[in-house]
């Protein structure tokens, strides 16, 4: 289910169509969101411990889709933020001296990269030769990731960033951030963000890299 700001498209099996209109064309996308996004919420606020998650996302907590998906393998729900970055108008400053590009040869970082507790997007390997990271290095340590993986199929491509703990709300995510955007333009990509609404500092980073509000979007995950 996607909105662009003024209604919404809802895509499911055909069978479904004429049930969807009875259950969900007098609703707003807000309406039909509400009673989830205040569950992940709580769940989000409390801590966020993953063992809770698949209750909290399951098919029961989006009430009107939940009953439309009982047909379906559907186990979760997400509710994203999608921004993009236009190419003809990025005007990100150059990433600070130091961001790196994470490579073997730089042994003052590979190691640490290669321990890094932040997680791997979509990749079998941190060595892998299929993504690019970008890291912040504060006195000799890697404190913040930027990392895109290679999609040649898509016109757009995503990247996820991870700071440590102790090292966050001081921008060094951002920074990384503007390396992987530029990285995606040098490759003739389209930059694209996105988080969940529950995140509030993913929320924040598009704004500050300049990048263009898109869509929201209630997407189902299947079993």
């Amino acid at each position: 289910m996607v909105t662009y700001g003024r209604g919404w498209v809802l895509c499911l099996p055909e069978p479904l169509v004429e049930e969807a209109g009875a259950v969900c064309s007098d609703k707003t996308f807000e309406d039909v969101a509400r009673e989830g996004d205040r569950q992940q919420e709580l769940w989000f606020a409390r801590g966020a411990k993953e063992e809770e998650r698949p209750t909290l996302r399951n098919t029961a907590t989006y009430g009107p889709l939940s009953g439309l998906a009982e047909s379906l393998d559907v186990p979760a729900w997400s509710h994203y933020f999608h921004w993009y970055c236009d190419p003809a108008s990025w005007s990100g400053s150059p990433a600070g001296g130091q961001v790196r590009l994470v490579r073997a040869d730089d042994p003052e970082i590979w190691e640490q990269w290669l321990n890094w507790p932040g997680p791997s997007w979509g990749l079998s390997s941190k060595e892998s030769a299929s993504y690019e990271a970008f890291g912040y290095v504060l006195d000799g340590r890697l404190v913040s990731v930027a990392q895109l993986a290679f999609d040649p199929e898509n016109f757009g491509w995503d990247f996820g960033i991870y700071t440590l703990p102790e090292f966050r709300r001081r921008g060094f995510a951002a920074e990384a951030c503007k390396a992987a955007t530029a990285s995606i333009l040098r490759h003739g990509r389209v930059p694209w963000y996105y988080y969940n609404h529950y995140n509030l500092p993913s929320s924040r980073m598009p704004r500050k890299l300049g990048y263009f509000f898109y869509a929201e979007a209630l997407v189902s995950h299947a079993g």
